[in-house]
């Protein structure tokens, strides 16, 4: 038996458990063991580094003062992004609702694609895939302005991290 047939036995075994372990919903509940001060860091890290050049030309001016909540439904994670001092923040990271001034809401998969661009926001949108509640306007906002990500900035490594996450949890 080669080492490559072995391998891909191994593979097959093996991922139907590990689908199983890392669902969305147990990444949510693992994300609520992460002390939530590092979490935000994460997600601040991840957001000003995703949208480098739309900060950087000040595209994120409409998020001021402004409290956006982004909700991975299938994980339970609500995230809150706001814009301050040149930067995005993420001011809250919490495993329920809080009162914001927009909620974005999509599943694992779906927003996997979308910060991928494989899927356009419309389409989510319309699909019923991409809800959004609260300020509408404000809402379209930030949904075309993801849109406008420039995936050479993300890091190959978490680029195929969100690749293979996504292959499995499919």
């Amino acid at each position: 038996m080669t080492s490559i047939t072995l391998s891909t036995k191994i593979q097959r075994s093996v991922e139907p458990v590990i689908k199983k372990v890392i669902t969305p919903g147990n990444f949510g509940v693992l994300s609520r063991v992460i002390p939530i001060k590092v979490s935000q860091l994460i997600v601040e890290k991840m957001a000003n580094l995703m949208f480098k050049e739309q900060v950087n030309e000040g595209e994120f001016g409409f998020l001021q003062q402004r409290l956006a909540q982004i909700v991975l439904i299938d994980a339970s994670i609500f995230i809150g992004l706001s814009f301050s001092g040149g930067k995005i923040t993420c001011d809250r990271f919490r495993s329920e609702t809080f009162e914001s001034d927009v909620t974005l809401s999509i599943n694992t998969v779906d927003a996997i694609s979308l910060l991928q661009q494989e899927v356009d926001p419309d389409t989510l949108f319309f699909q019923r895939k991409l809800k959004i509640s609260g300020d509408t306007e404000l809402g379209h906002h930030i949904k075309n302005t993801v849109d406008t990500i420039n995936l050479s900035i993300i890091p190959g490594f978490v680029v195929k991290a969100l690749t293979e996450y996504k292959r499995i949890i499919q």
